[in-house]
C-alpha cells in the first residue's frame, strides 16, 4: 500500500495538470468565439447614381441610443395601428 500511494498522488497531479490545460483551452476557444460575433457587419463600398464611391464601413450590431428602445416601441405601435399598410 505504501508503494501505491506516491504513485497515485503523482497520477492526481498530472490529471488536474492535464485538466487545467484542456479546461484553458476550451476559454481560449470560447472567448475567441464571442469576439468575432459582436462586431457587426461590413457593407461593401458602392457607386450611386452619380458615380460617387461611397466608401465602406461596418454596421453595429445593435443601437448605442439610449432612446433605440422607446423608438423601436414607437415604431411598431405606428404600424401596428396607423401605419400605410392600414389605410
Amino acid at each position: 500500500m505504501k508503494k501505491i500511494l506516491p504513485i497515485l498522488k503523482k497520477a492526481g497531479i498530472i490529471y488536474l495538470k492535464v485538466a487545467g490545460v484542456f479546461l484553458a483551452i476550451i476559454l481560449l476557444v470560447a472567448l475567441l468565439k464571442s469576439g468575432k460575433s459582436s462586431g457587426g457587419t461590413y457593407v461593401e463600398g458602392t457607386i450611386d447614381k452619380n458615380g460617387n464611391y461611397r466608401k465602406g464601413y461596418v454596421r453595429k450590431a445593435f443601437s448605442t441610443d439610449p432612446n433605440a428602445i422607446s423608438h423601436r416601441n414607437a415604431s411598431s405601435k405606428y404600424y401596428h395601428t396607423k401605419g400605410k399598410y392600414l389605410r
